[in-house]
């Protein structure tokens, strides 16, 4: 009876603490959003579960590429596969403009970047996607995504959720 208990209470903090609607605003703003990526090969047929590998990075203050952690197997999202009727890895989360979690102050400026290298199966190139977040708040707010320093996507559009197709 008493693993019963922990088995329950334990997921139904599991449960809790899972949430698919990150995008949805926070004191009126949201501090970030996920974008989810339609990665197709050569001939236009999805990836598999297992073809793609991801690592995060970061550019510091002084310009410099710091790598979080070591390569992940880039998960699927069967959700928002559901949802946009094709299958999406993902999320890539995207913004953090502002640290407190409170909603920032009137004029606010900021901009980041945030760093999602991704290795594919039987391909020696590996995409660097960026996002750089910017904002003057609450005058304007979009996130550009790169793609190996070319700029394949600017959203402005603040209702999530986000896809964008990268084809190998």
């Amino acid at each position: 009876m008493k693993t019963f208990y922990i088995i329950s209470i334990f997921s139904l903090l599991l449960i809790s603490s899972c949430n698919k609607e990150e995008n949805n605003p926070r004191n009126g703003l949201p501090a970030e959003y996920n974008v989810f990526l339609n990665l197709q090969k050569a001939d236009g047929s999805p990836f598999n579960l297992g073809e793609v590998e991801a690592k995060a990075a970061y550019l510091n203050e002084g310009g410099e590429l710091i790598f979080q952690g070591d390569w992940f197997q880039l998960p699927i999202d069967s959700d928002y596969s559901d949802v946009f009727g094709e299958r999406v890895f993902g999320p890539f989360d995207l913004g953090i403009g502002w640290e407190s979690g409170q909603e920032p102050e009137e004029g606010t400026e900021w901009v980041t970047n945030q760093l999602l290298l991704l290795r594919y199966q039987g391909i020696s190139e590996i995409d660097t996607l960026r996002s750089r977040d910017s904002a003057r708040y609450p005058d304007f707010r979009y996130f550009d995504i790169y793609k190996n320093d070319s700029l394949i996507k600017r959203l402005n559009n603040l209702e999530a959720p986000w896809k964008i197709t990268i084809q190998k």
